[in-house]
């Protein structure tokens, strides 16, 4: 009968997590402009009515467009940057499998004192302040 209640996180589980954390990565990079730094909006353009409305809700609803895309292009760029450090922490720490075979059972002290890149920090996690 196999323990249902053991948590096990082998060389293959730890290699998932660093494949899905990549994975995401390269999603992010694909909608990025390069030399600009931030990525646009999946359309190409937050624009939600054509730009020089006369109208004052027409120029309200574009200018709105444009506030939501330079806040969530400024999220993405930080979530990026963010998730790029975590990839490279993940594929550092990579080594920690030549010593053990279970990251579950191995104590989460000296997981942090080897792989201090991969410590919880006080720094917010919600994005751009």
């Amino acid at each position: 009968m196999v323990d249902q209640s053991r948590i096990v996180f082998d060389a293959a589980e730890y290699d998932r997590l660093v494949t899905a954390v990549g994975n995401l990565i390269t999603e992010l990079r694909k909608d990025q402009p390069g030399a600009a730094g931030t990525p646009p909006p999946p359309d190409g353009n937050w624009l939600l009515q054509p730009d020089g409305q006369a109208w004052r809700t027409a120029i309200d609803l574009v200018n709105a467009g444009k506030t939501f895309g330079n806040h969530l292009s400024a999220h993405a760029v930080t979530l990026l940057s963010r998730l790029e450090g975590l990839f490279d922490g993940f594929c550092s720490a990579r080594t920690v499998f030549c010593r053990v075979n279970d990251l579950a059972a191995y104590s989460a002290e000296s997981f942090g004192s080897e792989y201090p890149a991969l410590r919880p920090s006080d720094q917010c996690m919600g994005g751009p302040q």
